[in-house]
């Protein structure tokens, strides 16, 4: 049974990525945002090969909120938004064609469906994992393995729920399509969720040792793999906000 664990956690970390390449092509001098504003050359992203450019960065983090509802703004896109013949590259550009399942399918939109219930399942682990982790520390503080006998449980569920996440996160990003801007943080939050779906697992297994007492230093072990899981959890939290609000989502201006 482990060794197919084993497996199956390797399948999950070696599914294939899909990188983005900008190309330089004509661009905009109008904001899509604020149409009526002129842009900032030093204020722009690179959206399915074609750079925009912006007035400023709130204008910027709303576009890449929701691109499709500036692209009628922008001559770049101006084939695409006026039914104009579609070239073998714009079809390049719609589509990911070394995805086996049509974007357009049945069975894509069902799982793009299932997908959506990811940002409602995420927040399950996240608590788990940080509530076994603050019993954990007050089990250290205060000496008293008692509130260790509340953590371990609360690994356990965790486990299960980052299992369940990791699948509903790999459904939200079929067939996703970001600005070339952002397609490296897609790659990371993947790559980051997957391990925080190991780790997780690794923490419950150390828990299990530790609550039958079969290993000594256990209750260490244990203690560090969640140390280690929260913080891989937030790195993968914070390149997931990225994915939404942008780069420069902590910028003040």
């Amino acid at each position: 049974m482990k060794r197919y664990l084993l497996y199956f956690i390797l399948l999950l970390a070696i599914l294939p990525m899909r990188p983005v390449r900008a190309q330089e092509v004509a661009t905009n001098i109008k904001c899509p945002v604020l149409t009526d504003e002129a842009v900032d050359s030093t204020i722009y992203t690179d959206y399915q090969g074609k750079r925009v450019f912006f007035c400023c960065n709130k204008c910027r983090r709303q576009f890449l909120e929701n691109p499709e509802k500036y692209l009628a703004n922008l001559p770049q896109f101006a084939s695409l938004e006026s039914g104009a013949p579609i070239t073998p590259n714009d079809s390049l550009k719609r589509s990911d064609t070394s995805n086996p399942i049509p974007a357009g399918s049945s069975e894509s939109k069902l799982v793009r469906f299932i997908g959506k219930f990811h940002p409602v399942m995420v927040h399950f682990p996240i608590a788990l994992v940080f509530a076994a982790l603050f019993f954990a520390i007050f089990s250290r503080v205060t000496q008293n393995i008692f509130y260790d006998q509340i953590s371990v449980p609360l690994s356990y569920l965790a486990a299960l729920a980052a299992i369940i996440t990791v699948f509903l996160g790999l459904a939200a990003g079929f067939n996703a399509h970001y600005p070339a801007e952002l397609t490296k943080y897609f790659d990371w939050h993947r790559i980051f969720g997957i391990s925080s779906e190991v780790m997780t697992i690794i923490t419950a297994v150390l828990a299990q040792y530790y609550r039958h007492r079969q290993w000594s230093k256990g209750r260490s072990w244990y203690h560090l793999a969640l140390v280690l899981t929260a913080v891989i959890i937030g790195i993968t939290g914070h390149l997931g906000a990225t994915l939404v609000y942008g780069p420069d989502h902590f910028s003040l201006k």
